[in-house]
């Protein structure tokens, strides 16, 4: 049998193991599912990860909520994803309005209720401004 999901949360992995699974997964063929909420991830690792992605044509779901990673590297993140046939359903927080934006793929991607629920209240604040 082979491992096809890794959830690793609450795991302070940070960039150095964000890097660490970014190079497993780029000859990885097995893992399709990756939580990795709350490991206080960077710009280093999200970076690390979407390069891995490049290549990599098992993983479907990625969870990326409540860590450290900013927007120019979910844009990053997002560029790549629009080679990746293979990931359909991303989740994360302040920085997942951007992936939506910069995202030209017409797949269709759940997002949960709470991110919806998020950029809806940001939308808002700026109308009130």
């Amino acid at each position: 049998k082979s491992v096809t999901t890794l959830n690793l949360t609450d795991n302070d992995i940070r960039d150095d193991g964000a890097l660490a699974l970014a190079n497993m997964l780029v000859s990885n063929e097995t893992i399709t599912d990756i939580n990795l909420r709350t490991n206080k991830i960077g710009d280093d690792g999200a970076k690390g990860i979407a390069t891995a992605l490049c290549t990599n044509k098992s993983v479907t779901t990625l969870n990326l909520t409540d860590n450290d990673i900013r927007d120019e590297s979910a844009l990053l993140l997002a560029d790549i994803l629009l080679t990746n046939k293979t990931l359909m359903d991303v989740k994360g927080d302040n920085y997942f309005e951007s992936i939506l934006a910069a995202r030209a793929d017409p797949r269709m991607w759940a997002i949960s209720y709470e991110t919806l629920m998020m950029v809806n209240d940001q939308a808002m604040n700026l109308f009130r401004e």
